[in-house]
């Protein structure tokens, strides 16, 4: 099983991943008598002291969903099922609980708490918040655009560089309702000065480091061609990675408009690596001759990145639909 621990939470990392390996057992993750790993292993993989996976072990053995047998290691207890279902429920409640008492420290009652996730978890009222995402080529721009509106759920136009310092009558409509700009490090201070200039919040993001580790591999390993939707991208694409050393990768990666049939064709028989945008929709055949691989990647853009962007999302989520908090008497803004 996979384990989140979130730093910035004031749960202990011994609740989290107590509650996380609960959850497990009790959706069926783990099955009865399944083999889980060692303490050592265990603490290694989620980054903890082994001594607080120890404690963890022993007190799910305490509720009886774990044996702990010397020797032997540690398997989920062949137990009932009710056994499993309390110490969830137990875990929910927990929860629960300690939002509420977090709300109530933010001076939330409990049914204003309630209406703000109802709010903040509507994806209409997501749809209002609009982002611009600006580069200097078509497929790019699509690209992270289509990604940001899925993954996160905001409303994300893309607009060309060009387009944004010419500010053409649709830009400039776009940017009067926009609240953030983002773009790539390539473009970052001009986007910046921008921003600032029309009160925006500017943002930056990054494409996941295995998308050109990937491609630079498959490059080396029979050649890699990228089926697009615009090739607008690719003199630029080529001349940085000519900057950070792949040089002798280039005469190994090409680019094809997916609507050239007939070019995509005759290059198949160069490669033995395919990636195809997720632009191009149905144009390219579903399935490639056995000696070529493809490769996809569910999302282009860095985790990092998301969560910047989804972080400042919610903040500008949260002032739409919270009041300003007021000051208590006698206390003075933080500088």
């Amino acid at each position: 099983m996979q384990f989140s621990l979130d730093k910035s939470s004031k749960l202990p990392y011994y609740d989290q991943i107590k509650n996380q390996l609960t959850a497990a057992l009790h959706m069926g993750s783990l099955s009865y008598h399944e083999q889980l790993p060692t303490v050592r292993a265990l603490a290694r993989v989620v980054g903890v002291n082994p001594k607080t996976i120890l404690k963890i072990y022993h007190q799910l053995q305490t509720e009886g969903l774990v044996e702990v047998r010397l020797g032997s290691g540690v398997q989920v207890g062949a137990i009932e099922r009710t056994r499993f279902e309390r110490s969830y429920y137990a875990s929910v409640v927990s929860m629960m609980e300690r939002h509420l008492e977090e709300a109530g420290r933010m001076q939330f009652s409990e049914h204003d708490y309630l209406d703000l996730l109802r709010q903040v978890i509507d994806p209409k009222k997501r749809r209002e918040i609009t982002c611009l995402v600006v580069e200097c080529n078509t497929e790019q721009i699509r690209l992270f655009a289509a990604e940001i509106s899925k993954r996160i759920g905001i409303t994300a136009h893309p607009v060309l560089m060009d387009q944004l310092k010419a500010h053409g009558p649709r830009v400039a409509s776009l940017l009067s309702k926009a609240s953030f700009l983002v773009t790539t490090d390539f473009h970052w201070e001009d986007v910046e000065r921008i921003a600032l200039l029309h009160h925006k919040i500017p943002l930056k993001i990054r494409l996941r480091p295995e998308f050109l580790t990937t491609l630079i591999q498959g490059a080396r390993k029979g050649g890699v061609l990228m089926v697009v939707s615009n090739l607008d991208y690719y003199s630029k694409f080529r001349a940085a990675l000519r900057d950070l050393g792949f040089e002798s990768a280039l005469k190994h990666i090409h680019a094809v408009l997916a609507s050239d049939h007939q070019h995509f064709d005759s290059m198949l028989s160069l490669v033995k690596h395919v990636y195809v945008s997720p632009l191009c929709g149905a144009g390219v055949p579903g399935r490639f001759p056995p000696t070529i691989r493809r490769i996809d990647f569910p999302e282009h853009l860095s985790v990092e990145s998301l969560n910047s962007l989804r972080t400042a999302i919610f903040i500008r989520h949260l002032q739409r639909v919270l009041p300003r908090p007021s000051l208590r008497p006698g206390t003075r803004p933080a500088a």
